[in-house]
């Protein structure tokens, strides 16, 4: 009973919905976060807030999990190497279309004041226009996602990134939360030319575990550590892939598109 509690938001988040100036944009929310990062809490639930408060056409998320304070059996090659993108050492760290960062949580009684911050964030980007026209479909064929991907016209200094998430997954760490949204599992960078792109499930859970082996043998931090679980499978249902298009130089999210993999 007390998990089923944990489970349900704090907070009861109103419906946001596109306004009158809205063009299209879809704001990307990166959260960098740890199940082992009491801090996290705050976080974790306001952007679980903005996940049931807007539609994906003007939000899409992103989770990556780090190994602050504690090792965290849900983090991967992607998580590192977004974590060193934009060289986040603390957690929770939030970046709103790549640009507009947010530190700082608490525990689970400031989750409806940390969302109405997040929610904040989000409505100040959306009614952007939109740097680039995207379009995203996917499908999984056995052990293999295979995206179908429109770039739409090349944009000067611009990069194409292409995740593969899992929109939750159930694991309690220190910090008590039970499930965690739009875990980033892989991640691919497409050339500007590209029309498909494909995530082996098999070969990302076998980089994963690698990983996280490497991670037993070589921290410094945590010597002698060995996970007692590892969170590295990853579901064959409900996936769902997220691409963007990001500026070299600024890091500013130009747009942002999710899909369903059918």
């Amino acid at each position: 009973m007390l998990d089923a509690r944990r489970k349900e938001l704090p907070f009861h988040p109103s419906p946001v919905k596109p306004g009158p100036a809205w063009k299209g944009k879809a704001v990307l929310a990166e959260l960098f976060t740890g199940s082992e990062c009491p801090p996290c809490v705050a976080a974790d639930l306001a952007v679980d807030g903005l996940l049931e408060s807007h539609p994906p056409a003007t939000l899409v998320v992103l989770e990556y999990h780090l190994p602050i304070p504690g090792p965290d059996p849900m983090m991967n090659p992607a998580s590192k190497q977004r974590q060193e993108y934009y060289g986040v050492n603390s957690t929770p760290t939030l970046f709103f279309d790549g640009q507009d960062k947010l530190t700082g949580g608490g525990g689970r009684s400031l989750a409806a004041a940390k969302y109405k911050q997040v929610a904040a964030k989000v409505a100040a980007r959306v009614d952007a226009e939109p740097g680039a026209v995207l379009k995203l479909a996917g499908t999984r064929k056995g052990e293999v996602v295979e995206a179908t991907v429109d770039l739409g016209t090349p944009v000067p200094d611009a990069t194409y990134h292409l995740a593969l998430v899992q929109p939750a997954q159930e694991h309690k760490g220190g910090n008590k939360v039970l499930v965690h949204k739009m875990v980033v599992r892989d991640l691919l960078t497409l050339a500007p030319a590209a029309r498909a792109a494909a995530f082996d499930l098999a070969a990302s859970e076998k980089a994963t575990d690698a990983y996280l082996t490497d991670f037993e043998k070589t921290s410094t931090r945590f010597k002698g550590f060995t996970f007692p679980v590892r969170r590295h499978a990853i579901a064959r249902e409900g996936l769902k892939l997220v691409l963007w298009a990001q500026d070299k130089i600024s890091h500013r999210v130009l747009q942002a598109v999710q899909a369903d993999v059918k």
